[in-house]
């Protein structure tokens, strides 16, 4: 299969041109604001063919030539669909040079990613096209994460419309439909310049998801319900802060909330920051709240500022407390700057000389999922573009919701596309969790989603306005709210793995194989030369592990995050026991594992605040330094193992025969995935298991107080100890195929490698018994794994 003669002709400004129009097709698969003189154009289903004449150009291109091709088209792309970020109130050119370096920053993520498939299909040819959507699948996970992330023109958020197509997202979430999105485009491009019979393939494409759709879509709809209603206050950033703002604003929310009560709602959302006061610390601001709350009689959910924090409050009829929740990802250098903790330089950059009213406010990020206890059922909030994140939505419905509410404040971008964008993001995000969302938007839209992502009484943009409908509560918990993006990482796994396998030899430059007659002789390298060879081969693994550590520094909170979470629901596990005692813990926690409900329990939310005496502590004021420091090594040595494996290897490889170089990707690609099973084990068994044991040995009478450095340190190196005995089997298996091992050895000295291996996990792991055993018996097993791994290698 070869492309067409007049694409293999063009010039490298028309191959630019194609990839621009690739760009500009894909701008044409997202929203655009309804009076936009081309409106008509805009539909979803160019996304499935917008692709192809950037594909078109790649072929046979080298790294540079894709990865410019790609750039061109993803900076075109997101030009012309995040246009309206240059709308942004209060900005003067500055703020439309940044919407432009914007748009540059996030064509590098499709410029790395046809870059690489360029790689790859240099040597596999068309096959490589099998691997396109797994790249693209995982340049989109990588551009999710991080205070930087921004996951908006994600290409499976362009199908949120076609709520019929798109039902298997509740199984590998939004990076799923991307998948498919750009297999759709693969087929098209090889019907288009090869055999016509992968138009077979793309009605394939269209049927199986359109079956799974109708399946899901037909499907029994429960009776529970919540009535919301939604209030559009349409006041701008003027009317609230300017004089008289907030009688203007009370005013305002104090009507439409009345037009609302008649119709029996059983919660009330006001949007993002609709009352501009705090309600914690000014008694009138909360006051003015809680008096209208108590006359209609009905919940109220609102956006308002509080202290450092973008936040939003629960008021209740008769309550005493104020619940409440703040923004924990907040907009990247608007609300704050990224990585401004990280790097203390960035503190002292004065942003508003640059963008005018809007350098970044500086909030502070919330830590914590707060689920609101509702007397029907409990909710959870997503304060503005944090909806467009999907591992953070669905740990809030993993934490207990039963519904979501969106609160924003879209003003900002005028009459654009960015509102009616946003809005159908959130679509997404109910088809993911198979729970409900109610928006509520400053200016509009606001509307209410149902499971499936169908919407329903939207409302216009820029006029004030009253939405009260009742979504569907009571949907069983999906698969990806249980278990996040596992399909991306396996995607993102499967394409670093066909890139490390890319970069062995060629088949055409290696050795004579052993049966070639007369194999040419290596040269010998005098001692010096290998000690040389060594010392660059140190300093290339240094140089990853020192990127990898950068890399894991700059993400050190999110990281904390992630391994004080064992401790935090263990805690609250115990907490909620009332009692203590060691087998009473590990059942609970065994039960979780083989029974896990399928819904959160009605009554109440999930308590998530730890008591102040149960919060780790830092006993030294370099505490969380040398916390980082520790996060930074670890991690950057777990990120890079691929890479160290392979300068390992490097090193020795000359010294082996061809038949055991040709182990290098096997054993490599093991490598990695034992370490990284190891891991897991420890994290999401041994670890929770470890804690429990810990905290329910505890007197009535006493409350211990763990420092957090001791906590992490431990925490990593349990986990690193798994994946370091986790590679057992692999060293077997390299041991067994250079002659050094053998099968009927290890069953020699099995007695004394059974009494090494309890040492181990006594070494590795909490000096429990419980703890111990999780560790050895894997490990006896591993064992006897590598005894008959040892066999067959012997054999072959």
């Amino acid at each position: 299969m070869s492309n067409p003669r007049f694409i293999l002709a063009l010039t490298p400004l028309y191959r630019l041109l194609f990839a621009a129009l690739s760009g500009a097709l894909l701008s044409l698969a997202f929203p655009s604001h309804p009076d936009h003189p081309l409106a008509f154009l805009y539909h979803p289903l160019w996304a499935h063919g917008a692709l192809v004449p950037l594909l078109l150009v790649l072929k046979d291109r080298g790294f540079k030539a894709g990865f410019a091709a790609g750039w061109i088209s993803g900076l075109v792309w997101n030009l012309l669909s995040l246009y309206w970020v240059a709308y942004t109130q209060g900005g003067g050119l500055a703020v439309i040079g940044g919407t432009g370096l914007m748009a540059a920053y996030l064509g590098l993520f499709t410029g790395l990613c046809t870059g690489l498939f360029n790689v790859l299909a240099a040597r596999w040819g068309p096959k490589a096209l099998a691997l396109l959507p797994l790249l693209w699948t995982g340049q989109e996970y990588v551009l999710s994460l991080g205070e930087l992330g921004f996951p908006w023109l994600l290409l499976g958020h362009s199908q949120a419309a076609l709520p019929h197509l798109i039902q298997y997202a509740t199984w590998t979430g939004v990076f799923g439909v991307s998948c498919w999105v750009v297999g759709l485009n693969a087929l098209f491009y090889l019907a288009l310049v090869g055999r016509r019979v992968f138009l077979g393939g793309v009605a394939l494409g269209y049927l199986l998801p359109w079956l799974h759709a109708q399946s899901a879509l037909t499907g029994t709809v429960p009776d529970e319900g919540l009535r919301i209603g939604l209030i559009q206050p349409n006041t701008t950033y003027a009317d609230k802060w300017g004089p008289n703002g907030l009688e203007r604003t009370f005013a305002a929310l104090n009507t439409l909330s009345r037009q609302a009560a008649k119709r029996d709602p059983e919660l009330l959302v006001w949007p993002e920051t609709a009352v501009p006061c705090d309600p914690v610390r000014r008694a009138g601001c909360r006051g003015r709240v809680q008096a209208l709350v108590e006359e209609l009689g009905i919940p109220l959910l609102t956006g308002a500022p509080h202290a450092n924090y973008n936040a939003a409050f629960f008021v209740e009829p008769g309550a005493t407390i104020l619940p409440s929740y703040a923004k924990m990802h907040l907009v990247p250098f608007g609300e704050r700057t990224p990585y401004r903790d990280a790097i203390p330089l960035l503190r002292d950059i004065d942003w508003s000389r640059l963008t005018g009213d809007l350098g970044p406010a500086e909030f502070s990020r919330g830590t914590e999922h707060a689920v609101f206890a509702h007397p029907r059922h409990p909710f959870a909030v997503l304060i503005c573009f944090e909806s467009i994140f999907p591992d953070l939505v669905r740990q809030h419905v993993a934490a207990g919701a039963r519904v979501l509410v969106n609160i924003t404040n879209d003003s900002w971008f005028g009459h654009s596309a960015g509102p009616y964008q946003h809005a159908l993001i959130n679509a997404m995000r109910a088809v993911e969790n198979r729970t409900a969302i109610a928006r509520a938007a400053t200016t509009g839209i606001s509307l209410f989603i149902d499971p499936f992502g169908r919407t329903y009484e939207a409302t216009d943009l820029f006029a004030p306005a009253v939405a009260v409908a009742t979504v569907s509560v009571g949907q069983p918990t999906t698969f990806y709210t249980r278990h996040g993006d596992l399909f991306a990482w396996g995607c993102l796994l499967i394409a670093l793995v066909a890139l490390g396998a890319r970069f062995r030899q060629p088949r055409a430059a290696r050795e004579p194989r052993d049966h070639d007659p007369d194999p040419p002789p290596e040269a010998n390298m005098p001692f010096l030369d290998h000690l040389e060879e060594l010392r660059w081969r140190i300093l290339k693994a240094l140089a990853a592990l020192a990127v990898g550590a950068v890399i894991c520094f700059a993400f050190s909170d999110s990281i904390v995050q992630i391994l004080t979470r064992p401790y935090e629901e263990a805690v609250l596990s115990l907490e909620s026991q009332q009692s203590s005692g060691v087998v009473r813990a590990i059942k609970k926690l065994v039960s979780q594992w083989l029974d896990q409900p399928a819904t959160a329990p009605e009554s109440a939310a999930p308590s998530t605040d730890l008591p102040p005496a149960r919060r780790l502590q830092a006993l030294r004021p370099m505490t969380y330094f040398f916390i980082s420091l520790q996060i930074a090594f670890v991690g950057g040595l777990l990120l890079t193992l691929p890479v160290l494996f392979y300068q390992a290897w490097r090193f020795v490889a000359p010294g082996l025969l061809q038949r055991e170089k040709r182990l290098m990707l096997p054993i490599i690609s093991l490598s990695v995935l034992c370490f990284s099973v190891g891991a897991l084990i420890a994290y999401y068994i041994v670890l929770p298991l470890g804690l429990r044991f810990f905290l329910a040995l505890e007197p009535p009478d006493m409350t211990s107080q763990w420092a957090a450095d001791e906590y992490i340190g431990f925490v990593l190196r349990l986990i690193a100890g798994f994946g370091i005995v986790f590679e057992m089997p692999v060293l077997s298996l390299f041991l067994a195929k250079v002659g050094v091992l053998t099968a009927a050895r290890m069953r020699h000295i099995r007695r004394y490698a059974i009494i090494g291996i309890f040492v181990l996990g006594a070494i590795f792991t909490p000096p429990d018994p419980v703890s111990q055993l999780l560790m050895a018996l894997p490990l006896l097993l591993l064992y006897e794994i590598s005894i008959w791994v040892c066999k067959i290698a012997e054999k072959k």
